[in-house]
């Protein structure tokens, strides 16, 4: 029995019998369809982390969010809560990341990727923004807005290169970060460069003493109120540039 479907079934002239194979496949596809998007976000990929990644001579950028590229002084500015065009919004609420980027921040920023060849440059979220598929897509979007309006690097992430672990997620940013580079960068022989821009101290206090030589040299304390700067950029542009004159 031959049917030509042009939009739309007509199942008015389906025999009985036709039609529950035809509805059980809808029912498995779409079965099959939710399970591998779940498992996807389960394995933090979905459509904000990249699942191969080469980073072979590349230059990892380790961004935190809150008291970065969203300061804490935007919470002393405004009673209302921030807008967000984002259709979970109420997730974006429960899951606690929903202060606004900064144009200054990202400005920042962006100038510190300017200066890494595109080739090179690696994004790895180590912000607790990183736990939550609706957290990590409200930072693309908001890097796409902000390139839209002023242009440069941060238009090209569509996904992230990388996050740190959420299961290590607690106050231990440097071990988090450490983990991440054991990982992978073992011995210090993949990357060429590797930088940290945090509000949380990583290098400094004895809580630090495990992987401080790791980290040392490697990252930028930034001012949580203020965010990121240019001033901030200046001095992680300065880093880099020494990791990449001794690779």
């Amino acid at each position: 029995m031959n049917y030509v479907v042009r939009s739309a079934i007509n199942f008015k002239r389906l025999p009985t019998v036709a039609l529950a194979p035809i509805w059980l496949f809808i029912v498995i596809a779409s079965a099959s369809a939710s399970a591998k998007q779940e498992e996807l976000q389960q394995r933090g990929l979905s459509t904000t982390i990249a699942e191969e990644v080469n980073l072979k001579g590349a230059v990892a950028v380790f961004v935190d969010i809150d008291g970065v590229l969203a300061p804490f002084s935007q919470d002393y500015e405004q009673t209302d809560a921030p807008t967000t065009d984002t259709k979970d919004a109420s997730s974006i609420e429960l899951h606690n990341c929903n202060r606004e980027l900064t144009d200054e921040a990202m400005g920042a920023l962006s100038k510190i990727l300017k200066s890494i060849p595109k080739e090179k440059r690696r994004f790895i979220l180590s912000s607790y923004w990183r736990v939550h598929h609706d957290c990590r897509q409200r930072i693309l979007d908001s890097f796409e807005a902000y390139s839209v309006n002023h242009g440069g690097p941060l238009g090209d992430f569509k996904l992230f290169h990388g996050r740190t672990e959420h299961v290590h997620h607690c106050d231990c940013r440097q071990r988090e970060i450490a983990t991440w580079l054991e990982d992978h960068n073992p011995q210090g022989k993949v990357l060429d460069a590797y930088i940290v821009l945090d509000d949380q101290d990583v290098v400094h206090g004895r809580e630090n003493r495990p992987y401080r030589d790791l980290l040392k040299g490697h990252a930028v304390k930034i001012n949580g109120y203020e965010g990121l700067t240019l001033e901030d950029a200046a001095l992680a542009i300065s880093l880099i540039n020494e990791q990449l004159d001794e690779a």
